[in-house]
């Protein structure tokens, strides 16, 4: 179908001149559009749980992932498509690894959650330039969503504004740093983080 992700990040669906996006091919682009509105058809009607809604997004955004038509982040897109990118992407199941150990998942600021988790090993991988994770990972967020955000320049970014991090900047990512050092209930704390 031709939907947001077509509409907006492929070369054959993007009507303004100015803003002529290749992140998927046409087909592809089309193909995740179909997808991703029969996961979003399938929760509405019941005929999925939530445990399944999330594979099936999982597994959808590995898989167009697998496709895209960039160097390996989505700050950019190539100018040609890669052969890669050219292949019509077949969705395979995301592989998950079945045991008994009890898990949870967040998907909040780290510095607000750490002082309600505990653990062992605090293993932390922030941004560590002017490169926010949200304007890298964007589409992938897009997709997940399938909000049809305004997007806006060169590249379609989303609205990141409340996502930026302050581990990317210079002035506040010290005080950041020892916030959430001071606040972890953790044995040891491993860190990878660049000087840049």
């Amino acid at each position: 179908i031709n939907g947001f992700i077509f509409k907006n990040y492929c070369l054959g669906g993007t009507k303004n001149q100015e803003f002529q996006r290749q992140y998927f091919s046409d087909k592809n682009g089309k193909r995740c559009d179909a997808i991703r509105t029969e996961i979003e058809n399938w929760k509405k009607e019941k005929l999925i749980t939530n445990n399944e809604y999330y594979f099936l997004l999982a597994t959808l955004l590995e898989t167009i992932d697998k496709s895209a038509n960039t160097a390996s982040v989505y700050g950019a897109y190539l100018k040609q498509l890669k052969k890669t990118a050219q292949r019509p992407f077949v969705l395979k199941s995301a592989q998950l690894i079945i045991n008994d150990q009890e898990h949870q998942v967040f998907n909040e600021d780290i510095n607000k959650l750490v002082s309600r988790v505990k653990g062992d090993i605090l293993y932390l991988d922030p941004p560590y330039n002017q490169r926010q994770y949200a304007t890298n990972y964007h589409i992938l967020e897009t997709v997940a969503k399938y909000d049809n955000p305004k997007i806006h320049g060169k590249t379609g970014l989303r609205d990141y504004q409340k996502q930026k991090s302050l581990y990317c900047s210079r002035p506040q990512v010290k005080k950041t740093f020892r916030d959430l050092i001071s606040k972890a209930k953790v044995k040891y704390i491993f860190l990878s983080y660049n000087n840049e």
